[in-house]
């Protein structure tokens, strides 16, 4: 299993124990440098970057080995594709992806895959878009149908007919205590092994900027809007509820040192949103987080919402008065 002991306030993956002073908070923590944070949830990663519940859900085919999934060449850009065993796929300006997919292309051999099923291409703005090029069996982007192209978020979960992906930028760091001859081939990890750093968690102690931030309730009930700094993204009831809890905490915390501000637990957003099943768990808490994050990047603002482990989820920034 894997260790992770947090003491006092704060729990940051970083190798060794590092221990200091912010405030009135002390900053004290052991990591256990074997076991990285998934990219996905900063969950303990069992498999690579991925955490077990992260790694499950992009698993679709139950007999499927990772020797099916292959890519010659990496590509150079600061984002790729993580796959269900937590291997990592760094893209190109275009990466073609199907059975018959080379070079730069990921290589998926596997039956419900077309030979030329979709590609992954950055514009110029350094936006990247998934372009399904009609396959048989489809392409699922966050849970949504895609016949010719939608546009990647971070953290966007995906299926080439019923092979998972994550979607990741920037690429994130492989801790080399956990590549093996026979775990990892030199084909499919693109990605040098490096250190597990900050790039996994923010932990930049620094007062967050402000922002112009408020939400709607739609009159008839069913949602509501989110205006940022002028423009207004539509999302629904649950994640509405969601917003405005972290919205709530960010101004009631204001004044705490920063490393502990604003955070909301698990159980805490369990307890204060309107569910739609009867029994909610810490992975409904992840998905609706994944989904509100995915609807404010709408407006052009990424990582409004940030994760800590052991302290939960808050917002990067501070809503203006």
């Amino acid at each position: 299993m894997p260790s992770w002991s947090g003491r006092a306030d704060r729990i940051s993956p970083q190798r060794g124990e590092r221990r200091g002073t912010i405030g009135d908070v002390v900053v004290r923590n052991t990591y256990d440098s074997s076991v990285p944070a998934c990219c996905i949830c900063f969950a303990p990663a069992e498999r690579l970057t991925l955490c077990e519940a992260c790694a499950n859900a992009a698993r679709k085919v139950p007999d499927m080995v990772p020797e099916q999934i292959l890519m010659e060449q990496p590509g150079d850009r600061n984002a790729c594709l993580v796959d269900a065993w937590g291997r990592i796929y760094r893209l190109g300006t275009i990466t073609p992806v199907g059975r018959n997919a080379t070079g730069c292309g990921i290589a998926i051999h596997q039956g419900s895959v077309s030979r030329k099923h979709a590609t992954l291409e950055f514009e110029d703005a350094g936006t990247v878009y998934f372009r399904d090029l009609g396959s048989t069996n489809g392409s699922v982007v966050a849970n949504r149908s895609v016949r010719d192209s939608i546009e990647l978020v971070t953290g966007d979960l995906l299926f080439v007919g019923s092979v998972g992906f994550y979607f990741v930028s920037p690429v994130p760091a492989l801790a080399s205590s956990k590549l093996s001859v026979g775990t990892v081939s030199a084909n499919a990890v693109a990605e040098t092994p490096a250190d597990f750093g900050a790039d996994f968690e923010n932990t930049d102690i620094k007062e967050p900027a402000e922002l112009d931030l408020s939400t709607i309730e739609a009159t008839g009930g069913g949602g509501g809007f989110v205006c940022i700094e002028g423009r207004d993204v539509q999302v629904s009831m649950v994640q509405l509820e969601l917003l405005q809890l972290l919205m709530k905490r960010m101004a009631a915390d204001r004044g705490r040192p920063v490393a502990v501000r604003g955070y909301v637990h698990s159980s805490e957003i369990l307890a204060a949103v309107s569910w739609d099943t009867a029994h909610p768990s810490d992975n409904h808490v992840k998905q609706l987080v994944r989904r509100l994050r995915r609807s404010l990047a709408r407006s052009g603002r990424d990582n409004l919402i940030e994760s800590q482990q052991g302290l939960g989820y808050r917002l990067s920034v501070v809503p203006r008065v």
